[in-house]
């Protein structure tokens, strides 16, 4: 393990986390599992590895939207984290329902059920932006269908209070295309854009 590397897994323990086990890296975060001490909950966590000021400024403001949403239904749960410079992480309670990618890959999936999850999403879109949020970033990946529909990546998300009239609509329309193209995969059951 490299210092940086070891100055995470000290971070990590500090927190009382344990069993942390790496999930994989992307090009500016690394994920991982494991168990917060305290409360006993299974945990993903998001740790940003990149050294970039406008990457640390985005996942400082994902730690501060997730700690105001925390804790309401069809939100994640934040139990620690990190915004020391070179050692910043999250970790929310891992929600083990399947995403909606999972789900549109499931041919047998009926049309009424797509239907009952895009009311689902809507609604769930609406109260975010009543509580004067915009996601930017909504994905089938992102949306965990269980007993309730939960989104998680914050990374991209924006308070809309220091958005002018022209920005605050454009980022709901973005928010509100994005559920189109997600159902739309749902129902066609594959990805709009291949990467």
């Amino acid at each position: 393990m490299n210092r940086r590397g070891d100055a995470l897994h000290g971070a990590f323990a500090t927190a009382r986390l344990a069993n942390v086990r790496a999930l994989g890296r992307r090009p500016l975060t690394e994920c991982f599992l494991g168990t917060h001490i305290d409360s006993g909950a299974e945990v993903f966590i998001k740790a940003l590895h990149a050294d970039m000021p406008d990457v640390g400024r985005n996942f400082l403001r994902e730690i501060d939207i997730l700690q105001a949403l925390g804790g309401r239904p069809s939100f994640p749960v934040v139990r620690v984290f990190s915004s020391t410079p070179g050692i910043m992480f999250h970790a929310c309670e891992r929600l083990t329902a399947p995403r909606l990618d999972q789900l549109a890959r499931d041919d047998g999936l009926e049309l009424d059920v797509i239907l009952g999850l895009a009311r689902s999403l809507a609604a769930w879109l609406q109260r975010l932006h009543t509580l004067g949020y915009v996601h930017r970033d909504l994905s089938p990946d992102h949306v965990f269908a269980g007993d309730q529909i939960t989104v998680v990546d914050f990374g991209l998300a924006k308070r809309m209070d220091g958005l002018g009239a022209d920005d605050r609509q454009r980022c709901i329309g973005y928010d509100v295309q994005a559920l189109g193209l997600i159902f739309w995969e749902m129902i066609c059951g594959h990805e709009v854009f291949s990467y």
